[in-house]
């Protein structure tokens, strides 16, 4: 349940603050010792060898233990990938291009990221046991604000938070379960269809019919 409670944690307040070399350093190795035997496995002294300092250093650094380590594992993991999808962003000359480079952008990091591929192929039940768990609301909502912020500018103010919901819960549903005979090669164009068909129409303002004479 360690994993869960971090998510929660850090998702319920999300600030991104620098983090020190020899704090990022232990972070990275818990994220490279996560990948190889999961959350619930890896423990600090696995963690320490992998850094190449002591278990006591790490408790220094992260006096909450393994708990507090894994929070600032979400906070770093979390402020990688919206600064990715942020830089992905820079340019877009449509909301077509807005959505296809961040959604693009996002399910790629998602899927590439081998930490999260082993929490989720071996510890799901723990990391997220529902949809409508605390640590999964708490996700979508802090994904959710960073969808709407960017999304400002691009369509009116009251339909920004439900289109940032529905965006976010789209590319979640598509992170969890890939579709099929989606390559590297063809990932962006296939992105661009998904926005073009389903995600467009259905953020974009009802135009109503035409009346017609008979």
């Amino acid at each position: 349940m360690r994993l869960s409670v971090a998510l929660s944690t850090v998702f319920a307040v999300v600030t991104v603050a620098s983090t020190p070399a020899l704090e990022q350093r232990v972070v990275d190795a818990a994220i490279t010792c996560i990948s190889r035997w999961g959350a619930n496995k890896t423990t600090l002294e696995d963690i320490a060898r992998e850094a190449g300092c002591s278990r006591a250093t790490v408790y220094r650094l992260f006096p909450g233990g393994k708990d507090s380590l894994l929070r600032a594992v979400v906070m770093s993991e979390v402020s990688r990938f919206f600064d990715a999808i942020d830089l992905r962003l820079r340019g877009a000359g449509s909301l077509e291009d807005l959505l296809t480079a961040g959604v693009n952008e996002a399910l790629l990091r998602l899927r590439s990221h081998s930490a999260l591929q082993y929490v989720l192929h071996h510890e799901l039940p723990a990391l997220l046991p529902g949809p409508a768990s605390p640590a999964m609301g708490h996700v979508i909502d802090v994904a959710a604000a960073f969808t709407a912020e960017r999304l400002r500018g691009w369509l009116p103010e009251a339909r920004i938070s439900p289109a940032a919901d529905w965006v976010v819960r789209c590319t979640l549903s598509y992170a969890l379960i890939p579709p099929r005979g989606v390559g590297q090669d063809t990932h962006e164009a296939w992105v661009r269809t998904l926005v073009r068909d389903l995600l467009l129409p259905a953020l974009s303002p009802a135009v109503p019919p035409t009346p017609t004479r008979s």
